[in-house]
């Protein structure tokens, strides 16, 4: 019924930093166990999914659209003056774009996606990536900053295809 707007912040500058947000919930079916004031964990499921395309949440990074090779000659030429329209529109393109590495023999392709729903694994894929597609999983740092469009990679597992799957 109430989701508050301050977040609640444990173990602030460490690795183990969770950020919460206090919730207040009604029940429709009264438990007599429950008593006012006491606090508790709870998951809620906010949207399911069947079958969708849904690859590993850590292939999934954000690039600014510079490196996807976005604002075009406009930009290198430095054009002085660009209409209002425009100007609002090349700012939406310096927001960071979700992309997704998908394998091409012993390179990687950089793809721009649309994402959906995730869980604490898998993150869904609305647009940008076909079924039977191998995508690059790995830790943060290679997939978030090492990881270039045309990087050579070496496929170390089988059956790295990611398929529909339910959420």
């Amino acid at each position: 019924t109430q989701i508050g707007n301050s977040a609640i912040a444990t173990g602030a500058g460490s690795q183990e930093e969770v950020v919460n947000f206090e919730v207040k919930i009604r029940l429709l079916d009264k438990e007599p166990k429950l008593r006012p004031g006491m606090s508790c964990d709870a998951q809620i499921k906010t949207e399911t999914k069947q079958n969708v395309l849904s690859v590993p949440i850590q292939s999934v990074t954000a690039r600014m659209p510079k490196e996807l090779g976005a604002f075009g000659k406009r930009r290198r030429e430095g054009a002085a003056k660009i209409p209002m329209q425009e100007k609002k529109t090349k700012m939406k393109e310096r927001k960071p774009q979700e992309v997704v590495f998908v394998v091409q023999k012993d390179t990687v392709e950089m793809r721009k996606v649309k994402t959906g729903i995730s869980d604490e694994s898998y993150i869904e894929i609305v647009h940008g990536l076909k079924e039977g597609e191998t995508v690059v999983s790995g830790p943060y740092r290679a997939i978030s900053k090492e990881l270039k469009n045309g990087s050579k990679v070496v496929i170390k597992k089988e059956n790295r295809n990611w398929k529909r799957r339910r959420k």
